[in-house]
């Protein structure tokens, strides 16, 4: 069928129209064209999509994804049509796995009883394989709640899997798949960039090599790429990950400049499935209801049992939610004049901050200094726990630090480092408070550190992450210079 319309046609009227006369909802991922993102309903990750598809009261669900997706879609919607603009809007992640290879895998190795973990890039076969599913949005989440007592395979992404064994601590056996756009972003070309752009933040996909990963102060699913670059201090943002993504975080972070991170090959990397959709395509498969999405029943309830324990699972707050959770917690307890922070925190309270590499009294400063001095913000005691919780994983692979800074330890107030007063002791802080081995009488980010940060145009939290990408340096005092220099200026 020819997809081509008269030009007098206003083909966005004409969408809504349909959508209208269908009872329809469009749903459309964040890494679609510009005109599908603007007339879409809601447009997000694979795992708001999920949720928007099951809570739906349309008749119709108009996928503008990929067909892993619009299948999603109607497997925890079996009476609804859903149908998909382009029928060959694939992914190379599902093409990767195919069921008949992980069954015969699993049957292989019948005798490890694999809790089998499966990204929700894969068809409606391998979820019927799986226990559960996950997306780059929980995947964190997802692996935490996995039995202990099981080995795991993470299937079909080894590079979101390999990322996710790092935040976890859980070993995993992996499939050997991957996004095929996403590999395409390189050390060189985001180095390249980086030198362009040497205050540019950069946030990437976990879908991306590790060496890609190493180089971004940020790795996030998509939906979090919206509030990350939101909160960022940052004006400049390096974005890898598919070059859509950039109209949705122009549209919420205007006061941003975004930068599409590059590949060897190109200034942007575009997804030739997601591509395919097009305005046309989709005012056709309103009007004529095709391509529609169907499957066997059986295959259909199969696959449903482990998207809807991914759902359900999901309704639990990830640990930066009950991170926010506590710190409030603690605020109202202060607020009431209890000042011994010590009858603060519970049993499971303590679990949460020994599993970020945090302590009791940490949390305690930054409470009580909002409520006396009205900052740092809790948005601000969150960022800082966010690279400390990182830096804890990443390098420090969750051990305790061996050693103590003590006041006595600290720099002089008025010390200098290249004439910059202060500098030598937050640094010394900056250090202890990463490896989490700062003496419980010293703040970081205390009224003094503050007062520096703000004349020179930094915050806490970035500055904590200067600090960390400063060790790779050959000298990493005069990095930090270099860094408060630039900022400075």
């Amino acid at each position: 069928m020819s997809q081509t319309l008269d030009t007098s046609v206003d083909i966005r009227e004409e969408i809504l129209r349909w959508k209208e006369k269908r009872n329809a909802v469009i749903l459309a991922h964040n890494y679609q064209i510009p005109e599908i993102q603007d007339i879409a309903d809601y447009v997000g990750d694979s795992l708001g999509l999920a949720f928007h598809a099951q809570e739906t009261d349309a008749d119709v669900i108009a996928f503008c994804g990929v067909h892993f997706m619009a299948e999603t879609a109607k497997i925890v919607n079996p009476k609804k049509t859903v149908i998909l603009p382009d029928a060959n809007a694939g992914c190379s992640l599902e093409e990767s796995c195919q069921p008949e290879d992980l069954a015969a895998f699993l049957k292989e190795n019948e005798e490890k009883n694999y809790y089998v973990i499966t990204y929700i890039n894969s068809s409606a076969a391998v979820k019927a394989l799986s226990d559960v599913i996950c997306t780059s949005g929980n995947a964190v989440q997802i692996v935490e709640a996995a039995p202990k007592d099981r080995p795991i395979l993470f299937a079909p992404d080894q590079n979101l899997g390999e990322w996710v064994s790092r935040q976890t601590g859980r070993e995993m056996e992996y499939w050997e798949g991957n996004c095929y756009l996403h590999v395409e972003f390189t050390r060189e070309s985001i180095s390249r960039i980086k030198e362009e752009y040497p205050d540019a933040a950069v946030v990437a996909h976990p879908e991306c090599t590790k060496a890609v990963r190493l180089l971004a102060d940020e790795v996030c699913s998509t939906e979090k790429m919206v509030h990350y670059c939101r909160d960022c201090e940052a004006e400049n943002i390096i974005v890898v990950t598919e070059a859509g993504m950039l109209h949705r975080l122009r549209k919420e972070c205007p006061d941003k400049n975004l930068i599409a991170g590059p590949t060897d090959r190109c200034a942007c990397a575009d997804c030739r499935f997601m591509k395919l959709n097009t305005m046309e395509k989709l005012l056709s498969c309103l009007k004529t209801l095709e391509p529609e999405v169907t499957m066997d029943e059986a295959e259909r309830a199969a696959a449903e049992a482990p998207l809807q324990l991914m759902l359900d699972l999901s309704k639990t707050p990830a640990w930066d939610q009950r991170f926010l959770g506590l710190f409030d917690r603690c605020t109202e307890k202060y607020q009431g004049g209890n000042t011994d922070f010590n009858t603060y925190f519970t049993d499971v309270d303590l679990e949460l901050l020994e599993s970020i590499g945090y302590r009791t009294r940490e949390l305690f400063d930054f409470v009580e200094d909002l409520q006396d001095y009205g900052e740092p913000s809790r948005e601000m005691a969150l960022r800082v726990a966010t690279v400390r919780r990182a830096y804890y994983i990443d390098e420090m692979e969750r051990q305790a630090g061996k050693n103590t800074v003590l006041p006595s330890d600290l720099p002089e107030r008025g010390d200098e480092l290249s004439g910059i007063a202060w500098l030598p002791r937050i640094l010394t802080k900056a250090r202890g408070k990463l490896r989490g081995e700062l003496d419980p009488d010293i703040m970081y980010g205390c009224g003094g550190d503050r007062k520096f940060l703000a004349e020179h145009g930094l915050d806490m939290a970035d500055f904590l992450r200067a600090v960390w990408r400063a060790e790779g340096a050959d000298d990493p005092d005069q990095a930090m210079v270099d860094y408060v220099k630039s900022a400075s200026a």
